[in-house]
């Protein structure tokens, strides 16, 4: 039996810049995720809208992952910061890594559990090859705090 790990995503050029050009870098995150012994999921989302349906439609998440600066879809503008501060509301606590290539994100309100990347600095095209990298480092971050929590269950009940 294995357990699900599911990543939910937010950037408003998925289709034109993740799907596209990091093909290879998702399959390879997807890989990292069943070696830990889990089945994947990733879903990609595009809008606010799409993120908050797939909240409500599939439950829980393990990991979300937002670009700060997304360009106004619909007629709607907001950063990430602003959207995360909503799934808090709803008491969502998942993990969320934000990641930004565009300037730092000082501005926004550290919240608990968020993890902040900012990739500005990065020559070359490795701003999201270091995405990838801190996305498994809090995916390995979270199966240890599981694995953490499964023993001290496996104590208490043998106690």
């Amino acid at each position: 039996m294995k357990l699900d790990y599911k990543i939910l995503w937010l950037d408003d050029k998925i289709k034109s810049v993740v799907l596209a050009d990091y093909e290879e870098d998702i399959d390879e995150l997807k890989v990292y995720i069943k070696s830990l012994g889990f089945n994947e999921t990733i879903d990609f989302v595009r809008t606010e809208e799409e993120l908050f349906s797939k909240l409500g439609e599939v439950g829980e998440y393990d990991l979300i992952m937002t670009d700060y600066h997304l360009d106004e879809i619909n007629g709607v503008s907001r950063n990430g910061d602003d959207i995360i501060k909503t799934i808090r509301e709803k008491d969502i606590f998942t993990e969320i890594m934000f990641y930004s290539a565009q300037g730092e994100v000082k501005d926004t309100d550290r919240l608990d559990r968020i993890t902040f990347f900012e990739s500005f600095r990065v020559l070359g095209n490795d701003h999201y090859e270091k995405i990838f990298n801190k996305a498994k480092d809090l995916i390995e971050l979270t199966v240890r705090k599981f694995q953490h929590i499964v023993a001290m269950r496996g104590m208490i009940m043998n106690e």
